[in-house]
């Protein structure tokens, strides 16, 4: 039960209407370790604004050095697990030095809900180097393998046709032609089981 977004923000009611979410008792699991690397990101408190708006109950969750037991256990008692937005590398950094990679697949068999945004939808894929020349896999040196998720086929390219990345949007459409997903703002990709579809607000 995956909603992949470019910009969940923007698109959470879908989340809701595709999942027909029963928000009075449906609680979030919120993780925002991809926007450490930009202090005071604004689409952090966007994120935050526009759950409770919706009515939607969130927790802040922190899984940096944990264990893949501690993990599971903590993440079990919420409903969904939100992963937001910021340097893709640095998730996948903090990713590898913790238990998260076997325990959200575990977690994710278990019927739990995922909802990612930019970063949090790409590292889903099964890599990121498609992403090295529109973002900053320099702010982890150590990372060197570029492996990610590989929980769904995509290879995830958010924030497609706003200004800030078009020009690094063409560049990798000529590198890897058809091979990418890229995804608007207001776009996510909605995997419900056996269905799988780009959804559009």
């Amino acid at each position: 039960k995956l909603f992949l977004a470019s910009l969940a923000n923007q698109t959470l009611d879908r989340f809701v209407s595709e999942f027909g979410i029963n928000k009075e008792n449906f609680t979030i699991a919120y993780i925002d370790v991809a926007a450490e690397t930009y202090p005071g990101a604004l689409w952090v408190e966007n994120d935050k604004i526009v759950m409770r708006k919706m009515g939607l109950k969130y927790f802040h969750y922190v899984f940096k050095l944990k264990t893949k037991e501690q993990i599971i256990h903590e993440l079990l008692k919420y409903d969904a697990i939100f992963v937001t937005g910021g340097n893709t590398y640095h998730l996948l950094n903090q990713i590898n030095l913790s238990g998260y990679r076997e325990a959200i697949k575990e977690l994710l068999n278990n019927g739990k809900y995922y909802i990612g945004s930019s970063a949090g939808s790409s590292v889903m894929g099964p890599t990121l180097d498609h992403l090295t020349t529109i973002e900053h896999p320099e702010i982890v040196p150590e990372l060197t393998d570029y492996t990610a998720l590989n929980i769904v086929p995509y290879l995830i390219v958010p924030h497609y046709k706003t200004d800030k990345y078009a020009e690094r949007h063409t560049n990798l459409k000529e590198q890897w032609g058809d091979k990418l997903t890229f995804l608007t703002d207001n776009q996510a990709i909605v995997v419900n089981g056996d269905k799988i579809e780009i959804v559009t607000k």
